[in-house]
């Protein structure tokens, strides 16, 4: 689907809704589309995860990365809490982690990791039946796109952190995306058959918007 098409069919769509007459030219489509995008990907993770139908409706947006332990300067800094490194996986742009696994020196078998709140931590960091061990390993989140990993007492080496994940999806103007003003560019992250569904999502949080505000975000030029 093109940008233009993206415009008239939200335009349209949200036409059917508000009564007044609405100029294509005064409102920040793009911002309304963007938005859009960001709670389908986050409505399907929830509805769908684990099924064939997830992945079918993601598309582009679901990536895997093979991340090889830095070496020298770039090394994984030691983390806050005991046998923890710190992992940047900032550049991947990950709004949702699916799977993550690692690899360690002198095991053979990739390693699960398993995300943990701090309140986990504290609660089972002593616990020998819920602690890191050789068969699975812990992952904060510390901000900033970095993963704290938490090993087990006398680990070897973590070498690589696998991830498979959801990319946040490329917004207005981003590489990856199209211009809205460009109507030969096609948006190819989510497969044509569920384009739609960007758009109604669109549309109902702009019907919220104008509920609670009586109007719609003006567009800045």
């Amino acid at each position: 689907m093109t940008g233009l098409q993206f415009q008239i069919k939200f335009l349209q769509k949200l036409q059917n809704h508000i009564s007044k007459d609405l100029d294509i030219r005064t409102i920040d489509i793009q911002y309304y589309m963007d938005r859009g995008r960001e709670l389908y990907v986050d409505e399907i993770i929830q509805k769908y995860r684990g099924q064939e139908e997830y992945r079918k409706r993601l598309g582009n947006l679901l990536q895997t990365s093979n991340i090889t332990r830095p070496v020298d300067s770039n090394a994984p800094e030691a983390g806050i809490r005991p046998n923890g490194e710190i992992w940047d996986i900032s550049t991947l742009n990950a709004r949702h982690i699916i799977d993550e696994f690692v690899s360690i020196s002198e095991v053979s078998e990739r390693i699960p990791v398993k995300p943990v709140t701090n309140d986990y931590y504290n609660k089972q960091s002593k616990n020998p039946f819920k602690s890191p061990y050789n068969k699975g390993i812990w992952r904060m989140d510390v901000g900033e796109g970095k993963h704290e990993l938490i090993a087990y007492m006398d680990s070897g080496t973590i070498t690589n952190y696998f991830l498979t994940y959801v990319k946040h999806p490329a917004l207005s103007g981003q590489s990856g995306f199209l211009d809205v003003t460009e109507n030969s560019t096609n948006y190819l992250e989510v497969p044509v058959g569920f384009q739609h569904e960007i758009i109604d999502k669109a549309v109902l949080f702009a019907l919220e918007v104008f509920q609670i505000s009586g109007s719609l975000r003006a567009r800045i030029e």
